[in-house]
């Protein structure tokens, strides 16, 4: 196999983990939220604490999916 190709093989690899590992980092972001969203009925402070984890997390998300249309659009066009 040409280097060329495996070099393109392995940045494809190295950008898939890049952003199942953003995926990972705002759902993480998230759970946080809803759990602190649980928690609102006894204290007025956690709810707002949720819904901004939330929001941060869902922010976080769609900039994933940006980035990863922008990339893959981008490297596709080295591959047959």
């Amino acid at each position: 196999m040409d280097k060329n190709k495996l070099a393109l093989k392995r940045t494809q690899l190295a950008r898939d983990r890049t952003i199942l590992a953003m995926i990972r980092t705002s759902i993480s972001l998230m759970l946080p939220g809803i759990a602190f969203i649980g928690f609102a009925d006894k204290s007025k402070i956690f709810y707002p604490i949720g819904m901004t984890s939330i929001i941060i997390g869902i922010f976080f998300l769609i900039l994933t999916v940006r980035f990863y249309i922008k990339h893959n659009n981008g490297l596709s066009i080295y591959f047959d």
